[in-house]
């Protein structure tokens, strides 16, 4: 009964671990998903109690409720796909993708299902392993967290361990065949402890199995393809590909190391250049907010002077003697390039960004009239392209233009729009406090417009942006949370969760800014990069990803004359905070950073395992075994001639072990050559005793008729009664053992399989 209670425990236990793998892997894109894990695992437990007393279902009844869980479970899927074409929430979710996610309810509902079946043969026990193992491949396809990672490890282990016993309860008889097939239920089973106790036993094989795989995942190519991504769009520090960015999300933030892109740079003599360790990657712009999304629109800026010169043949600008060329190559797939900010250009001279083609001249970038650059992408992401630098002496400032139209108001109206009338209130009353304060001038508001006067504009738009990165009390974090859902996402961050990363720190200055009439608009791009291992080679990853702010500003000395346009720039601020990020307020620092530096650690190399990602971990792996490689040798060395002196040493101390050890096969050694054999799964006691009967039949051998089961009974005696015969009764059963032999090559074999008569 014992070994009954401990099969049915883990089995059990193997079906809950894999519907809370699934539930808890499902969970940001199906919420509806862990709650039916939740409902399967209360039903696992009420059936664990309930199951041995009392049978529910017959036969016919249990498929029907299957076919009736399974029904009910489709009409859900369907409804749920019908609601996402209405109202796609699932923005970065493929329908394929969608439909696999959707199976994971109907392979967890049914569990119960067939567990509620009467009279269950060893057939419905691998259904059921196999229904969990479904579960588990889903939640496999689709965790990334290390709580999944956990899950999955639990019930890989539970599995091994109930396999085995689930072979022990078929072979003593605790689960009937298949229907219509034979049983040959054996009468005794020698097992031992790893098979009794096998969760232990179970964890061993799985760790020696993961360490025979990693060479083999290490050798396999890498797909170039990126995963299939599962659920809602990820929340990561990288760039954003899409055209919208959304600040509703919330969770981890999850660093991602692809590359976005590398970069060349050479000075004018082609000695390799180098770059500010603070580097900003200009990528795209976003002027459109409702509602906590940012979308680029289709809005135009004012037409500025002084523009390039697009004529053919090009040939390359001269910006200053610090000039610098860099030279990028984009990674595929990224949907967008990226220049070196500010981007600079000279008046009537040629463009600074030319795409290469082999074989062609290079081929300038269109000039929009408005400071930006327009190319193909799909041949920038195939071919390398070319900038002409400066490092500005302002690095926050944009080069001086002037705007050609005589009122520019319609066309910025789009970077003024502030939707949230309570961040102009909250504006006003910071601008009243640093006038009172002597922080801002006191003449700062115009009494007609009630707005700043835009002289100082620059001035207010950096002390904002001060304001934010230190003196608000807001704090960087990689642990996003909205506190009030029925607030805007910027009102949440600014007076409720005052904890966001470096997309809410802009998009709040970015409003406030629009609330005070400074045109402003959020820049995406990256921030920083990585030596390659040539100078003046960089790489860009994704985790380097960054968001800023850009305002319009006018410049309005020297005083200008009647009719003359002042000169604008555009100012880049960064109001995030420059410490290191932390994941939320502390309190338990040390363990979200474990959690942290191992969720990086799967991302990398379990989840998302590049190509590149892969040359890296050889070259590790190669750096690390160069040193230690004389030491392992010397390690296995020392540890092979130990272990073989210990085994040595342990023979001689240990007696010799007594014919009770191996009498069953000394008499199967004596009969087997005679054709008295043991048949499939027959015990040797079974045996003994039909070989017994045969020997009765046979008046030569009857003397020797008790020799089988009296040499099988000591041993069994001595094996598990715990009694202890004496070698010399040992030396005479081997002495009769000889003379039946002796016996037995003098008569024909006797053929002990055949049926007795």
């Amino acid at each position: 009964m014992f070994w009954y209670t401990a099969f049915r425990r883990s089995f059990y236990a193997t079906l809950g671990s894999a519907c809370l793998a699934l539930g808890y892997a499902e969970y940001a894109l199906l919420p509806e998903s862990s709650l039916v894990a939740a409902m399967v695992l209360v039903s696992l437990v009420g059936l664990y109690f309930r199951e041995s007393r009392w049978a529910v279902l017959s036969i016919p009844a249990a498929n029907r409720l299957g076919a009736l869980v399974g029904v009910l479970t489709l009409f859900w899927a369907a409804w749920r796909m019908g609601r996402e074409w209405t109202q796609p929430q699932l923005l970065n979710t493929d329908w394929s993708l969608l439909l696999v996610a959707l199976l994971g309810p109907l392979t967890m509902v049914l569990l119960p299902a067939k567990l509620l079946r009467r009279d269950k043969h060893v057939g419905d026990y691998w259904w059921l392993h196999g229904l969990a193992l479904a579960a588990a491949t889903l939640a496999a396809a689709m965790t990334e967290d290390v709580f999944g990672f956990v899950f999955l490890l639990l019930y890989v282990t539970l599995a091994v361990s109930n396999l085995r016993l689930l072979h022990v309860a078929h072979r003593i008889g605790w689960l009937p065949p298949l229907p219509g097939q034979p049983f040959h239920r054996v009468r005794y089973m020698m097992t031992t402890p790893s098979i009794r106790w096998g969760v232990a036993h179970g964890l061993l094989l799985v760790i020696a199995a993961l360490f025979l795989a990693l060479p083999l995942y290490l050798l396999t190519p890498r797909s170039p393809i990126p995963p299939a991504t599962f659920g809602k769009p990820r929340i990561e520090i990288g760039y954003a590909a899409d055209q919208m960015l959304d600040l509703t999300q919330t969770g981890y933030l999850h660093s991602n190391r692809t590359p976005l892109f590398e970069v060349t740079v050479q000075r004018p003599d082609g000695s390799p250049g180098q770059l500010s360790p603070e580097q900003r990657w200009r990528g795209r712009e976003l002027r459109l907010y409702n509602s906590g999304r940012w979308e680029a629109g289709n809005t135009r800026l004012p037409t500025i002077v002084p523009s390039t010169q697009t004529s053919l043949p090009w040939q390359s600008p001269q910006l200053g003697p610090q000039q610098l060329l860099l030279t990028f190559h984009l990674r595929p797939g990224n949907r967008s390039f990226f220049l070196a900010d500010p981007v600079a250009w000279r008046a009537n001279q040629p463009t600074p960004i030319v795409s290469l083609q082999q074989g062609r001249p290079p081929l300038p970038w269109q000039w929009l009239g408005d400071g930006t650059f327009y190319a193909d992408l799909e041949e920038a992401e195939r071919f390398p392209y070319q900038q002409y630098w400066h490092p500005a002496d302002l690095p926050d400032l944009s080069p001086p233009f002037v705007i050609v139209e005589p009122d520019p108001a319609p066309l910025l109206r789009a970077l003024t729009q502030n939707p949230l009338p309570r961040l102009q209130e909250y504006a006003d009353d910071l601008i009243r406090q640093w006038i009172r304060t002597g922080r801002l001038p006191a003449d700062l508001i115009d009494p007609v417009l009630q707005r700043p006067r835009r002289q100082y504009h620059g001035q207010l738009a950096r002390l904002l942006c001060e304001y934010l990165r230190s003196e608000a009390g807001l704090q960087y974090t990689t642990n996003l949370r909205i506190t009030r859902s029925d607030l805007d996402p910027i009102e949440d961050f600014l007076f409720h969760s005052q904890a966001g990363h470096c997309e809410r720190f802009a998009s709040a200055l970015v409003l406030l800014l629009r609330s005070q009439g400074i045109p402003a608009q959020l820049i995406l791009g990256c921030k920083g990069w990585e030596p390659l291992d040539q100078p003046g080679r960089y790489l860009v990853r994704h985790e380097h990803a960054h968001a800023w702010v850009e305002c319009l500003l006018e410049e309005f000395q020297p005083p200008l004359r009647p009719g003359m346009r002042p000169v604008s720039r555009w100012l880049s601020l960064d109001p995030t905070p420059s410490a290191d990020p932390s994941v939320s307020p502390p309190g338990n620092y040390w363990l979200q950073r474990t959690h942290r530096e191992v969720q990086q650690w799967l991302r990398d190399y379990l989840v998302e395992f590049t190509p590149e990602q892969q040359r890296q971990a050889w070259i590790v792996l190669r750096s690390y075994l160069g040193w230690l490689a004389p030491w392992i040798g010397v390690a296995l060395g020392m540890a092979l001639a130990g272990s073989t002196l210990y085994r040595l040493w342990q023979h001689r101390r240990r007696p010799a072990t007594p014919p009770s050890r191996q009498p069953c096969a000394e008499l199967l050694a004596c009969l087997k050559p005679l054709g008295i054999v043991p048949l499939p799964g027959e015990t040797i006691a079974a045996w003994a005793e039909r070989i017994t009967a045969r020997m009765l039949q046979d008046n030569c051998l009857a003397p020797y008729a008790d020799l089988p089961l009296t040499w099988v009974h000591t041993y069994y005696a001595e094996r598990f009664g715990g009694r202890s015969f004496s070698i010399e009764h040992w030396t005479a059963l081997r002495q009769r053992l000889q003379d039946l032999s002796h016996q037995l090559r003098q008569r024909p074999a006797i053929t002990a399989n055949s049926p007795t008569s």
